[in-house]
């Protein structure tokens, strides 16, 4: 599950990271743990310089807010993978 949405990160390609997002949030995972498991995953990533590094993670800090403030996770979700995505493909 998080290697997909790892995977998703490479692409801007809204139709594949709506769909991974979807399975996510239909197979019932928690929002704030797949968070949480896409940031130790953003750490160990060493494909990433630092500066895109700490860009998703100030994107991930605005969606846990979110995230905390009641918000859908799904749209959360996208919103984070989207953001997230136009950083690092």
């Amino acid at each position: 599950m998080i290697d997909k949405l790892e995977a998703c990160w490479g692409t801007k390609e809204y139709k594949t990271i709506s769909t991974e997002v979807q399975n996510i949030v239909a197979d019932g995972h928690s929002a704030a743990r797949v968070l949480s498991q896409l940031h130790t995953r953003l750490l160990k990533n060493d494909s990433l310089n630092s500066i895109q590094k700490a860009k998703i993670a100030e994107i991930f800090g605005d969606t846990d807010k979110a995230l905390n403030d009641g918000a859908d996770e799904q749209l959360q979700l996208l919103n984070m993978m989207t953001r997230v995505s136009a950083i690092a493909a």
